[in-house]
């Protein structure tokens, strides 16, 4: 019963505040609350907060992971990568509206960053733009650093060719927090710009994405001069 009240108290405390209102630990709780009745999930939400550091960390973090915490079970792992996965579609929906045009990085920041800074594993995402810069789609190509990149250029535009994309952005992440420009970062971006070139669909930009940060290769090319 004494669970009970604390919950009712929590939800009544965000129904008149808001979640600014609540610790990181709080929001943990109130989530967890929903999803593990009958118990007092505060002490849970404070060793995730500890072990992730922030809401964003325990979201974030992989599901094999989630699912050896004690006390969480596989439920609970479910709903928190459904919440995350749930914001995440609802940013692609945003920039693949038929209104939406990408004029510079800043447009697909915030798709970019909430979906892959976090991740530890590494992705290369494909981003297909209409003659208008109209997002055609956005998905994700291939797991793998540029290093070791498990796709080929010339696969990315047989994409681009299936849609009839008139222009390709790519974008991958970086699970080091760090947003340096490698020598594969720069050979694959070569490689890609010379197949879009041929098949007259121009790589416009290759984005780096780590935490919350982006960085475009175009606006940082410098002596590689891959664009006009």
């Amino acid at each position: 019963m004494q669970a009970d009240g604390h919950r009712s108290r929590i939800l009544e405390r965000y129904e008149k505040s808001g979640i600014d209102a609540f610790h990181d630990y709080e929001i943990l709780e109130l989530f967890l609350t929903v999803i593990i009745p009958r118990k007092d999930v505060k002490p849970l939400a404070k060793k995730l907060i500890e072990k992730y550091k922030t809401v964003s960390g325990v979201f974030n973090a992989p599901k094999r992971e989630l699912e050896e915490i004690d006390g969480l079970g596989k439920r609970s792992v479910l709903l928190i990568k459904f919440i995350k996965d749930t914001q995440g579609f609802c940013l692609k929906e945003e920039i693949t509206g038929n209104k939406f045009r990408i004029k510079d990085k800043k447009d697909i920041a915030q798709y970019l960053s909430f979906n892959f800074g976090n991740l530890r594993e590494e992705y290369i995402i494909l981003i297909l733009l209409d003659n208008q810069n109209a997002v055609i789609s956005a998905e994700v190509a291939a797991e793998g650093s540029a290093a070791k990149c498990p796709v080929q250029p010339q696969k990315l535009f047989d994409r681009a060719l299936q849609v009839k994309a008139a222009g390709v952005i790519i974008a991958h992440n970086h699970p080091s927090n760090s947003l340096e420009i490698s020598k594969s970062d720069w050979l694959l971006t070569q490689k890609i710009a010379e197949v879009g070139e041929t098949l007259e669909i121009p790589l416009i930009d290759h984005i780096i994405i780590s935490g919350n940060d982006i960085l475009s290769l175009r606006e940082n090319q410098k002596e590689k001069r891959l664009w006009k």
